[in-house]
């Protein structure tokens, strides 16, 4: 790993399993938000929408992380001459364009294939386009997600808007440089505002926000030791105070509830690097960085595989109670990330060159 070398040995494994679990979180939020199915939406259903809800707000959390991780790991030893934002670029043009240039390749590919087979064309619903009726224009959307704002496969609208804001890192490093801590102060009312009043969307401003806050912490050489071990305490403490009142006040007082989630999630993605840091130091996340190799690989290709499973599930099994939906909420995603490391694990072990080309190394 790029940064390995470069930081102290806990905080790279804490990176390290905080990919992993990351990644994981994002699967069963897609779980949810993808492929929606009739039972979702069912009344009958409370149980199962009570308790998929409580952990969707966990799963919030990875997004904004992710960002924050990709800022900070950016601006390591990053100087602002030509030759290093030069350096900078082409490295994250091949990590992060490229797997978009493949995935997207080969899922077009495979959902043509699935639209045209007999025994597959009803696992879809028929209100997107089909492949074998795109234009020019659509496959353009497909690669770039220009028009709609999410490619064809739409976990890659996480790395396409990395590379976008990689590209402004001069103008970045330079206001954070000049201005410091109240300039990040500012960028950080201005976020909350924004958030709150819903101006340009919360994913919008959140995964601008969140790479800035690690742009900033990398910037100021922040210790990240230092960090964790004098928040960890208050943010084991805030995070379930925050995460009860943003339940609290969506169902009682919603007027207000933009005003306490977008807090909800900063001082998440605290508490979630803290017990990532809190499992290594103990030991018992090596499994984790282990696995750290492979959650890129399962990030970039697991949302349209789960779709299909998860329509497929719902056809053959026709789950019709609330214990019956929350297995499938558990299996699906499940066989998914198992699935994911286990084609992971026969390419690089049969074709590990296409794996490294994959994966943008």
């Amino acid at each position: 790993m790029e940064y390995s070398n470069r930081l102290p040995s806990d905080i790279s494994r804490t990176i390290s399993a905080s990919r992993t679990i990351l990644c994981m979180q994002v699967v069963f939020m897609h779980m949810v938000i993808t492929a929606p199915v009739p039972q979702d939406f069912d009344s009958r259903f409370v149980i199962y929408q009570f308790v998929i809800k409580h952990l969707s707000f966990l799963n919030w959390i990875a997004v904004p992380l992710f960002a924050a991780i990709a800022g900070y790991l950016f601006f390591m030893n990053y100087s602002n001459t030509w030759s290093c934002y030069i350096k900078k670029i082409k490295n994250r043009a091949h990590r992060l364009l490229m797997p978009v240039l493949i995935s997207t390749t080969f899922f077009l590919l495979l959902f043509f294939i699935a639209q045209e087979f007999p025994y597959t064309r009803s696992l879809f619903s028929g209100q997107n386009k089909l492949i074998a009726d795109y234009n020019w224009l659509d496959f353009i959307n497909a690669y770039t997600g220009i028009f709609t704002g999410y490619p064809f496969v739409g976990q890659c609208w996480f790395l396409i808007d990395l590379f976008i804001i990689c590209l402004f890192s001069p103008f970045i490093y330079i206001y954070l440089k000049v201005t410091g801590v109240w300039g990040f102060l500012v960028i950080s009312i201005i976020w909350y505002v924004f958030s709150v009043f819903d101006i340009i969307g919360f994913s919008g401003s959140q995964f601008a926000y969140f790479f800035i806050l690690g742009a900033f912490a990398s910037i100021k050489n922040t210790d990240l030791v230092l960090f964790v071990r004098n928040s960890r305490v208050s943010s084991f403490i805030l995070f379930p105070f925050f995460y009860i009142a943003s339940f609290v006040v969506l169902h009682h007082f919603k007027i207000y509830y933009n005003y306490i989630y977008f807090l909800y999630i900063l001082v998440g993605i605290i508490f979630m690097f803290n017990l990532c840091h809190w499992l290594i130091i103990k030991g018992y996340g090596n499994k984790l960085v282990k696995l750290s190799a492979g959650s890129f690989f399962v990030f970039i290709i697991h949302q349209q595989i789960l779709m299909l499973l998860k329509r497929a599930a719902y056809k053959i099994i026709a789950p019709d109670s609330n214990a019956m939906l929350l297995l499938l909420y558990v299996a699906v995603p499940s066989l998914v990330i198992f699935l994911c490391y286990v084609f992971y694990n026969f390419l690089r072990s049969r074709c590990p060159r296409f794996l490294y080309i994959f994966m943008g190394d």
